[in-house]
């Protein structure tokens, strides 16, 4: 009798794979909170103690944030999966995507007047993750060579 879609071996391979996956997460999510403290702190800055307008402020946070999110993703989370250059022009795209997001979005907040400049920079900021996660792990930090997202 063959081990079909309840084998051991199937199992096994994945319980690994889901661990593998909870790593992965749980590292992005750190290097996201460290980028989001960067982002939130440098926009809290600029915002309070500058006549610098907030969406300006934003940019210039984002870029931080970006710095940040780039070197502990590749480095950490994915483990430096394939040619730097190429994993930061596709993570740069996706950013780009998701700062557009955010920006749309506290534009909205701002305009609308529901909260005050940080609050709706941190209400901002803090939409985009998830979909930002998915768009990364799936093509962001592929391996070009490989196809694989990460060192197996």
């Amino acid at each position: 009798m063959t081990k079909g879609f309840s084998g051991s071996a199937y199992l096994r391979t994945i319980k690994k794979r889901i661990k593998q996956e909870a790593i992965v997460v749980t590292r992005y999510g750190l290097v996201g909170i460290a980028a989001t403290v960067v982002h939130m702190l440098i926009v809290s800055v600029l915002v309070l103690l500058t006549p610098m307008h907030t969406l300006l402020s934003n940019t210039i946070a984002f870029c931080a944030a970006f710095a940040v999110t780039f070197a502990g993703n590749y480095v950490w989370t994915f483990q430096s999966p394939g040619n730097p250059w190429r994993a930061i022009r596709r993570l740069l795209l996706i950013s780009i995507a998701a700062f557009s997001v955010n920006t749309v979005v506290l534009s909205a907040i701002i305009s609308q007047k529901w909260l005050p400049d940080v609050g709706a920079a941190f209400i901002s900021a803090a939409i985009v993750p998830l979909i930002s996660f998915i768009i990364v792990r799936i093509w962001g930090f592929q391996n070009a060579s490989t196809g694989n997202i990460e060192k197996e």
